[in-house]
């Protein structure tokens, strides 16, 4: 998962869910991936067969679209311990 905080800006632009459900719905993945949470933090959690590009292209989506951003990753231990259960099988 990744967690984005939208920084404020001078334009006080607003946000809402069906933007970030566009971006979604062009990149392939599902609505669910980002999820706007309060006012100011996108959390995005794709799913864990999502397609490198597909993930690429959320980014580059929300990069275009000049979203005040600051980004960092959380929550990755899930996709740890699935890669572990992956190798133990």
């Amino acid at each position: 998962m990744i967690a984005i905080a939208l920084a404020g800006c001078a334009s006080d632009r607003k946000f809402s869910q069906s933007d970030f459900d566009k971006i979604s719905d062009k990149c392939g993945l599902p609505r669910s991936t980002l999820n706007l949470r309060g006012k100011d933090e996108l959390q995005i959690q794709p799913p864990l067969d999502a397609k490198y590009e597909a993930v690429d292209c959320i980014l580059k989506e929300l990069k275009k679209a000049n979203y005040p951003l600051k980004m960092g990753f959380v929550g990755n231990e899930l996709y740890k311990e699935e890669a572990s259960n992956a190798q133990a099988h």
